[in-house]
């Protein structure tokens, strides 16, 4: 990170272990620099929370905090540092072991953190329709049009995350440099 200033958030892939789980690696989809952290963190959940590193004069500088360190605050912690400009770079290789235990995350825990990280998620997309909304005003027609899909149960928002997901991968050069 000393090297490369424009990294805010260094994370690896990481080694799972337990009493029941044999020994595997837990891989990203992404590794080395992250282009479009915003973009890709409406469908992954990009960084695995036990393995990163962030930069402290970032945190300062745009005022960032998280309280319990729970998954779904981590994720807010990560989107709030793309939203103020943070660059991520995910190591491909295990720097991290970690033991898993049975007992790790109930059913009902697992759902509740969906719906955080879900809510959390919903700040993305109007954020990237306001920054773009004088080039691409459409962005933010498109946007609100699924919303509104999706109060009338037509579109679910993993739907909606998906679209805007697709639309901006594809169009990744116009968007690289300007998220």
């Amino acid at each position: 990170m000393e090297a490369h200033p424009e990294i805010t958030i260094c994370g690896s892939w990481e080694t799972v272990f337990g009493k029941n789980t044999p020994k595997k690696i837990l891989e990203q989809k992404v590794s080395s620099r992250v282009e479009l952290p915003l973009i890709q963190i409406l469908l992954d959940d990009m960084m695995i929370s036990s393995v990163f590193t962030v930069r402290r004069s970032f945190i300062e500088e745009f005022h960032l905090s998280f309280e319990h360190g729970d998954d779904a605050e981590i994720y807010k912690f990560w989107v709030d540092t793309a939203l103020s400009g943070g660059g991520f770079y995910i190591e491909s290789q295990p720097l991290v072991y970690r033991r898993t235990k049975e007992t790790d995350m109930s059913r009902a825990r697992r759902l509740e953190k969906l719906e955080s990280i879900s809510k959390i998620k919903q700040k993305i997309l109007p954020a990237l329709c306001e920054k773009y909304l004088e080039k691409y005003p459409a962005l933010t027609s498109f946007y609100n049009a699924s919303r509104a899909l999706s109060e009338q149960k037509l579109l679910s928002d993993e739907d909606i995350f998906k679209m805007f997901h697709t639309l901006f991968m594809k169009n990744a050069e116009i968007f690289k440099n300007n998220i």
